[in-house]
């Protein structure tokens, strides 16, 4: 872009189109004109985002906004255009929404893996509540063997007797 120098005085007032000369720039070569007409038209303010590769190669964006002026009849007057590089707020906001879709697919994984995670816990739990039931079952089974233990001695006992009782019994006639 080659801008035409001078003071404040001998610029302001100036069509742009005769103070800037855009060397492969189509914004002001061709957009600019239908632009400036719609905002006569129109009589509304417009914005438009401008696209381009500078000398370096690198891209700009430019928001451009135009802005008619009024007369006091109403019509309008003049197009005040003002351009605006946002080459590093579009950048920046780029690289926020590619940040964010990797939070989203974190934050996804995450959440799978906190259901596998309570799906777990829950077979965990549920293995848990089997396993103590298996101990009260064992326990219940030793109680029982240690009762029958305990009722089987003294009826052993007393069948034995019995047995020797009824042998004295036959041996002393009684």
């Amino acid at each position: 872009m080659k801008i035409m120098r001078g003071t404040y005085s001998e610029v302001v007032g100036q069509p742009c189109c005769e103070l800037i000369e855009e060397s492969g720039d189509t914004f002001y070569r061709s957009n600019l004109q239908q632009l400036v007409q719609e905002a006569f038209e129109t009589r509304r303010t417009n914005r438009v985002l401008d696209r381009f590769r500078n000398a370096d190669d690198q891209e700009v964006i430019k928001e451009r906004t135009l802005i008619p002026v009024m007369s006091e009849d109403g019509k309008v007057q003049t197009v005040t255009i003002v351009s605006r590089d946002i080459t590093d707020a579009h950048q920046r906001n780029e690289e926020i929404r590619g940040l964010n879709q990797k939070l989203k697919k974190i934050s996804s994984e995450l959440i799978k893996k906190n259901a596998t995670l309570e799906s777990t816990l829950k077979n965990l739990e549920r293995t848990q509540a089997q396993m103590l039931q298996s101990e009260k079952m064992a326990s219940i089974g030793q109680l029982a063997a240690g009762v029958a233990h305990e009722i089987n001695n003294p009826t052993g006992f007393v069948s034995s007797n019995i047995k020797t009782l009824g042998d004295y019994q036959e041996d002393w006639g009684v």
